[in-house]
């Protein structure tokens, strides 16, 4: 994705809000050490990592496609993972009209700390919207 980027207005609170199409690749082909594998997106806002869609293998024996909010919020650098969680990053009310900028990222950790890395997380489509209130 190339960047993209809006106006929030004067006042106005804005929220970011997004879902992502992926496909999970098998537990035996995509693991973190001995640990589930990940991946997805994470959405940059600003230029900072502000939250994440992602999806894990455990339980995965197959290929399987997954749609999963762009929300989950990243603590010190750890995500973490709850696939409920639908509010994403907000943009309190400024004092005057602020542009803003919005990358996408795709990660997994296939292959990491000698895991297996026989197949990767596939990004199919990303959506993201932003939602202002006066």
């Amino acid at each position: 994705m190339t960047s993209a980027g809006w106006t929030q207005h004067r006042g106005e609170l804005d929220q970011v809000v997004g879902h992502v199409t992926l496909t999970v690749p098998p537990a035996a082909n995509c693991t973190d050490g001995p640990s589930t594998g990940e991946g997805g997106v994470l959405l940059i806002l600003d230029g900072k990592s502000v939250a994440t869609g992602n999806g894990f293998t455990q339980d995965v024996t197959s290929d399987k496609r997954e749609t999963r909010w762009i929300s989950e919020p990243i603590y010190d650098g750890f995500l973490w993972g709850n696939p409920e969680r639908v509010p994403g990053p907000w943009t309190f009310e400024p004092t005057a009209n602020t542009a803003h900028s919005v990358e996408v990222e795709v990660y997994d950790n296939c292959g990491r700390n000698g895991g297996h890395t026989g197949e990767h997380f596939k990004v199919e489509s990303v959506s993201i919207d932003v939602i202002g209130v006066r």
